[in-house]
C-alpha cells in the first residue's frame, strides 16, 4: 500500500499446509497427526532449539502411516528443523518476489505477516533476518461482529483486510492492468 491505494500484490502458492506435508512425508505420520505437530510444537526460535538439545533432547510420541497404534518417538529438533527449513524456504521465495517487483526499497513500514503460519512461535524474528531487519507484524484483524464467525484470529486476516478494503469509500488510486497508478473512478447516485 501507499497511503490507502493498493500498489502491489502477488501471490504465493505454498503455505503451512506444504509445512504439515512435509512433517508427515519425512516423520512417516498422518497427516493430522502432522498438523498437531506443526501447531503443538511450531517453534522457529533456535534459542529454544539449542536449550531443547542440551537438555537430553526432548523426544514426542507420534503415530506411524499404516499402523497408527504404534507410536515412535521423535526428536523435538528434528520437528523443528523441518518446520524452520520450510518456513525459511517460503519467507526467501517472498522475499524474492519482493524484490523482482521493484518496490522492496519502498518497504519503508515493512513486512505484514497473515494466515495460518503467522502464528508460528518466532515466525516473526525469522522474518526480520530474512528481510534484512526491516519491521514486521503479524496481522490480527479487528473482529467483524456477527451471529457465523470469530474473525479475530490472523489466519483470517487476508479475508478481513479485503472486506474493508472493498468497502472503503477513500479509496481513489489503484493500479491498472499495465501496472499505472490511476485514479479510481467513482460511480455517483
Amino acid at each position: 500500500y501507499k497511503g490507502s491505494s493498493l500498489v502491489y500484490s502477488d501471490f504465493l502458492p505454498i503455505g503451512s499446509n506444504h509445512i504439515t506435508n512435509d512433517l508427515s512425508v519425512m516423520l512417516h505420520t498422518p497427516h493430522n497427526a502432522a498438523e498437531i505437530i506443526k501447531i503443538k510444537y511450531g517453534n522457529l526460535l533456535s534459542k529454544d532449539i539449542d536449550s531443547e538439545e542440551s537438555s537430553a533432547i526432548r523426544k514426542v510420541k507420534i503415530p506411524r502411516i499404516g499402523d497408527e497404534q504404534v507410536m515412535e518417538e521423535i526428536s523435538l529438533v528434528d520437528i523443528k528443523n523441518i518446520i524452520h527449513a520450510r518456513v525459511e524456504e517460503i519467507l526467501i521465495l517472498l522475499k524474492q518476489k519482493i524484490e523482482r517487483s521493484g518496490i522492496s526499497d519502498t518497504l519503508d513500514a515493512g513486512i505484514v505477516i497473515t494466515g495460518g503460519m503467522s502464528s508460528l512461535k518466532g515466525i516473526k524474528e525469522l522474518a526480520s533476518l530474512v528481510f534484512d531487519n526491516k519491521p514486521v507484524k503479524i496481522a490480527n484483524p479487528k473482529n467483524i461482529k456477527n451471529g457465523y464467525m470469530n474473525f479475530d484470529d490472523p489466519k483470517m486476516s487476508t479475508i478481513v483486510g479485503l472486506l474493508f478494503y472493498s468497502l472503503d469509500k477513500n479509496r481513489t488510486f489503484e493500479l491498472d492492468s499495465n501496472k499505472k497508478l490511476r485514479r479510481k473512478v467513482i460511480e455517483q447516485k
